[in-house]
């Protein structure tokens, strides 16, 4: 049975570290192995197409109706989208899933987002809860909001780089052949709202502030992320 709620999963974790694995180049920075090894007392939270990189270490992946493939994986599988029910008819369709929830207020008007209200607060989750406020995109929608409800206070992120090329971002992975076995919903492979980049890019200084008043560490692992400066850099595992 498909869940909407994720008040099982409220301090799970606590004690332990994160590894956030995402798309961007910096993915393929690192030897498999030895991010393999970094990960084995962490609890990994992968991606949509990070899962590919690294299939068996992943306990939680994302995913939403943007660069969809079919994902087979034992992790729990949390979809996220502005109408998941028609997405599940329309895109998902059989893949299993374990979370399903609704993102709202998805208007693509920027100013009405986290980003740029830098409202991280509405970002947490609280009980009971069934739909997301919209980032964009899924790392403060869905991805970080579960990393900090399951207790976790250090974190490690591998992959959130946000390099764009002709306005579109990176991918570890090339987007020219990735696109023939992706499901976009009307969208190009890396295609961003109208200001999202930058307005998101701002929003990093202070999710600094926001974590750290949590309490939480973030660390980056990549050499060419636009996040923020304030968030120590680690180049070597």
């Amino acid at each position: 049975m498909i869940q909407s709620s994720l008040k099982k999963y409220k301090d799970l974790h606590v004690g332990k570290s994160a590894v956030i694995l995402t798309c961007g180049p910096s993915l393929s920075e690192y030897d498999r192995e030895d991010m393999r090894r970094f990960c084995q007392d962490k609890i990994v939270f992968t991606i949509k197409q990070a899962i590919k990189r690294y299939p068996e270490i992943s306990n939680y992946h994302f995913f939403n109706d943007n660069n969809f493939c079919k994902y087979d994986t034992s992790a729990v599988k949390i979809a996220s989208a502005a109408n998941p029910l028609i997405m599940k008819r329309a895109v998902w369709k059989d893949q299993e899933i374990d979370v399903m929830l609704k993102i709202s207020s998805v208007t693509w008007n920027i100013r009405d987002s986290i980003s740029y209200k830098k409202n991280f607060d509405r970002m947490m989750i609280s009980e009971d809860e069934t739909s997301r406020p919209w980032g964009p995109g899924i790392m403060y929608e869905t991805v970080l909001p579960l990393v900090l409800y399951t207790g976790i206070k250090k974190i490690y992120v591998n992959g959130w780089d946000y390099t764009t090329v002709d306005g579109k971002l990176k991918h570890y992975y090339d987007e020219k052949r990735a696109k023939k076995h992706l499901i976009n919903t009307g969208k190009e492979i890396g295609t961003m709202s109208h200001g999202e980049k930058e307005v998101f890019l701002e929003s990093t200084e202070y999710l600094y502030d926001f974590l750290k008043e949590l309490g939480v560490e973030l660390h980056i692992l990549s050499s060419c992320s636009q996040i923020s400066d304030k968030f120590n850099r680690i180049h070597e595992l």
